[in-house]
């Protein structure tokens, strides 16, 4: 037993190129830094990418949406209330989001995609109302930053969720 623990030791004294490797035939490979296997960095950086154009879009879709709330305070001061809201919160979530780490983030950002998500609620509503509402802009500015906010959420995940709003009757 004194045996195993003295070669145990001194295995442990070896370090970097003159380890064994596993096989017992040669010098160990040498092991990669930590976050550096091929195509994480490029994953993250990506990822960063993703994130700053959707909070760039968060702000033009507050832009976009600026005259859509001055329409629909017409109609409804409190639908208009709630869209204010939710845009905000799409960029306070981005932006909270992203000075956050490990698996933080993707909460933020799944917020920020339930914001977005929201929004086109309360347009849908008001179509439905037929309340005289012109959001083709903003439509078009929120569709591109839902889909920024899916792949934000969505990365890493084997199978997307299906929408429980659309598809709701069964084949």
């Amino acid at each position: 037993m004194g045996r195993v623990r003295a070669r145990a030791f001194a295995t442990a004294l070896v370090t970097g190129r003159a380890r064994i490797g596993r096989d017992g035939r040669g010098p160990a490979r040498r092991e990669a830094p930590r976050c550096s296997f091929p195509g994480r960095r490029q994953r993250e950086s990506n990822k960063e990418k993703i994130m700053l154009v959707a909070y760039t879009v968060a702000l033009d879709l507050i832009r976009a949406l600026r005259p859509v709330v001055v329409q629909l305070r017409k109609h409804s001061p409190d639908a208009a209330d709630q869209v204010e809201r939710a845009a905000s919160s799409i960029v306070h979530n981005l932006a909270e989001g992203d000075r956050r780490n490990g698996r933080d983030p993707g909460r933020f950002y799944a917020m920020a995609h339930g914001s977005a998500g929201e929004i086109r609620g309360a347009l849908d509503v008001a179509e439905a109302w037929g309340w005289p509402i012109d959001s083709a802009n903003a439509r078009a500015v929120l569709d591109r930053e839902l889909g920024l906010l899916f792949g934000l959420t969505r990365r890493g995940r084997r199978t997307a969720p299906r929408s429980r709003i659309e598809g709701h009757a069964e084949d």
